[in-house]
C-alpha cells in the first residue's frame, strides 16, 4: 500500500513539473519575432481617418475568414497611408492571426504596399 501511495505522489509531482515547464516565461517584446509574417493582396474599398477597408483578392487564403478586412491606420506611419486611394490594389503584411469579426481584422499590421500594374 505504501508503494502505491509513493508511486501516485511521484506521478503527480512529475505531471505538475511537466505542466509548469510548458508554461515558461516568454519575453513580451519578442513575441512577434516568432510569429511568421503573412501577407495578402486586395483592393481598397474605403479609407477614413482611422481605418482602411480592404477586399482580399480572389484566391487569397484570408478569404476563407472574410471578404472584407478592416485595417487600423494607427498601426502604421502616416506616410505609409497618405498616398493610398480607394480602388488601389495593395499588398498587406501582418503578423499574428486573423480576428474573425466582420469585417475581419489582422493581428499586428506591419505595412501596406501599393501594387503598381
Amino acid at each position: 500500500m505504501m508503494k502505491i501511495k509513493l508511486f501516485a505522489a511521484l506521478s503527480l509531482l512529475l505531471m505538475a513539473t511537466l505542466i509548469l515547464a510548458g508554461c515558461g516565461n516568454q519575453d513580451p517584446d519578442n513575441i512577434n519575432d516568432e510569429v511568421q509574417e503573412m501577407q495578402f493582396e486586395g483592393v481598397i474599398l474605403e479609407i477614413d481617418e482611422d481605418s482602411i477597408l480592404v477586399e482580399p483578392a480572389e484566391g487569397e487564403s484570408i478569404r476563407s475568414s472574410a471578404d472584407r478586412v478592416m485595417l487600423s491606420r494607427s498601426a502604421l506611419d502616416a506616410e505609409e497611408t497618405e498616398d493610398l486611394d480607394e480602388g488601389d490594389k495593395v499588398r498587406i503584411f501582418f503578423r499574428g492571426g486573423v480576428m474573425e469579426s466582420y469585417p475581419a481584422q489582422v493581428g499586428d499590421l506591419e505595412r501596406i504596399e501599393r501594387i503598381d500594374e
